[in-house]
């Protein structure tokens, strides 16, 4: 009788255990997505030590990288790619953080992601390519240098 209950006692331990560690690491994705969209580098390199999932993709379709990549955040763009971010990863609408960044004319973040091999060839659903982003918005200089990889 006492060894079904120290069974018991030991699966419910293990079931809770997993539930509360299922919890916390989503919680740790949402503060990752929610530290790089408010720029603060510290809290993402803390965040970062806490092992998220680098590449989670939040309410707009956007990994921490494309998120960086938009609001021009090169630092925390450095940290992520640092930290093992998927520079080619896409989510639902197949936008790279190449191609945000060309679009939005982040140049230092294009030379960044360039420089760890990020696909110039890869498309989004909607048939656009970081070159294509890139010439439509007028960031002649994302062109080159995307021209030049």
């Amino acid at each position: 009788m006492n060894i079904l209950i120290i069974i018991t006692a030991c699966i419910v331990f293990y079931v809770v255990a997993n539930i509360m560690h299922h919890y916390a690491q989503r919680d740790t994705n949402q503060l990752l997505l929610k530290a790089v969209s408010s720029g603060s580098y510290t809290v993402v390199e803390e965040i970062i030590k806490q092992q998220p999932n680098i590449n989670v993709c939040n309410q707009e379709k956007e990994t921490p990288l494309m998120i960086a990549s938009r609001k021009g955040y090169l630092s925390i763009a450095e940290l992520l790619v640092m930290a093992g971010a998927d520079i080619n990863a896409t989510c639902t609408s197949g936008t790279t953080a190449l191609m945000v960044a060309s679009k939005e004319g982040h140049t230092e973040i294009v030379e960044l992601l360039l420089k760890f091999g990020a696909s110039t060839r890869k498309m989004s659903k909607k048939g656009w390519t970081a070159s294509m982003l890139a010439s439509a918005y007028g960031n002649e200089r994302a062109k080159t240098l995307l021209a030049s990889s």
